[in-house]
C-alpha cells in the first residue's frame, strides 16, 4: 500500500460513497445519490473543503479509502443540532439542504 493524502476533487465524489461509515443511516438510495449532488454544490461553491487518501497501488477506481468533507454551519441550526435533531449530523444537514434550507455556510 502506497498511501497519499490531498484535497478532494469533483471527480473523486462517486468514489467517496463508499467511504461512508454510517452509510446504514441514508434510508433510502434517493439520499445516497442526492448526496453526491450536495457535495459536489458544496465543493463546486467553496462552501464546503475536503479531503481523501487513496491507495497509489490499488486499481483506478478503487483507490481511494478515506474521505472527509467539512462545512461550516449557522449557529442556530449547531443549537438545533445539539439539542432536537436524529444522530447523525451529515444525514440531517443533507435533509434540510434537500428541502431547500441548507445550513450551510458559504465560503465568505
Amino acid at each position: 500500500m502506497f498511501i497519499k493524502y490531498r484535497s478532494v476533487r469533483i471527480k473523486d465524489l462517486p468514489e467517496c460513497l463508499g467511504c461512508i461509515r454510517d452509510g446504514f443511516a441514508y434510508r433510502s438510495g434517493e439520499e445516497l445519490t442526492a448526496l453526491g449532488d450536495f457535495w459536489r454544490e458544496l465543493l463546486s461553491t467553496g462552501a464546503g473543503v475536503g479531503a481523501v487518501m487513496e491507495d497509489l497501488e490499488a486499481p483506478v477506481g478503487g483507490r481511494i479509502v478515506w474521505f472527509c468533507l467539512k462545512v461550516f454551519i449557522t449557529d442556530d441550526y449547531a443549537r438545533y443540532l445539539k439539542a432536537e435533531a436524529a444522530p447523525f449530523v451529515g444525514r440531517e444537514i443533507l435533509r434540510s439542504w434537500l428541502k431547500g434550507d441548507s445550513p450551510c455556510l458559504g465560503a465568505a
